[in-house]
């Protein structure tokens, strides 16, 4: 089992470690490139006796975006996509809307932002809003208040719906609606390390939602859906994680 996090370090000069890396190979390659034009200019005939000796070949026109097939859309922020179909949110002036692939618009009467999270089927949205933590309907746009929460004093509640919305992590205890019907959480603690608290950061779900990963200062944690510690992983603590994805069992 791999999990694979894009961290951000705002200290170590990662980005640029690869840019300069890219450049270097990049002056290798354009070296070659030029030696290889070289040799060629030096054995190629003379162009002018072939061009005599047969005749010039009509360009091909090569197709612009413009002229392949695509839906026209309005200027906006792409938001992320919702399940795991074709479906996806736009931010256009302050409007959230879910585009499909045929070009079917449906407007979501919910805030643009972050931390909005789509069902699998994206048929659903579940976000967290003012202590509440509401699940709504794409479609017919109707919305559920299905928990609320007390948000603690020195750090921020982090929630997460599992894939198929049956489950959510939470780094705070949840109060359920009767709306959560079966809704089961699975409560993300803090951990104590060198006599300092590291508080959840960021939990992120498996794609079939059997594991769970939970990002704290100076680790990640791996959990099975009921919170069961599965494995563990260091972290650089000046970095952060900002996305992650679970990379599926080759059955190796």
């Amino acid at each position: 089992m791999r999990i694979l996090f894009g961290l951000y370090m705002p200290s170590s000069g990662s980005f640029v470690v690869v840019l300069r890396s890219m450049l270097r190979w990049s002056a290798e390659l354009l070296h070659v490139v030029l030696l290889a034009s070289l040799c060629a200019v030096l054995v190629l005939p003379d162009r002018a006796n072939a061009q005599e000796s047969r005749p010039s070949a009509q360009p091909k026109s090569i197709p612009t975006l413009e002229s392949l097939p695509h839906t026209a859309l309005p200027a906006g922020r792409f938001n992320s996509w919702c399940g795991e179909s074709d479906r996806y949110l736009l931010d256009t002036n302050g409007q959230l809307s879910a585009y499909d692939a045929d070009g079917k618009v449906t407007p979501i009467a919910v805030s643009p932002g972050r931390g909005l999270q789509c069902r699998n089927d994206g048929r659903q949205l579940g976000y967290v809003y003012n202590k509440s933590v509401l699940r709504v309907d794409i479609a017919s746009g109707d919305s559920e208040w299905v928990a609320s929460y007390e948000p603690p004093k020195r750090k921020n509640a982090v929630i997460s719906f599992s894939p198929d919305f049956k489950s959510v992590a939470t780094s705070v205890p949840l109060n359920f609606t009767s709306p959560a019907g079966s809704l089961k959480a699975v409560l993300v603690e803090d951990k104590s390390k060198g006599g300092k608290t590291e508080d959840p950061e960021f939990i992120k779900w498996s794609e079939d939602g059997a594991k769970i990963a939970v990002v704290y200062a100076t680790s990640v944690e791996i959990l099975d859906a009921n919170g069961g510690k599965l494995g563990s992983m260091t972290k650089p603590e000046s970095g952060y994680a900002y996305d992650g994805w679970f990379e599926r069992d080759s059955g190796h």
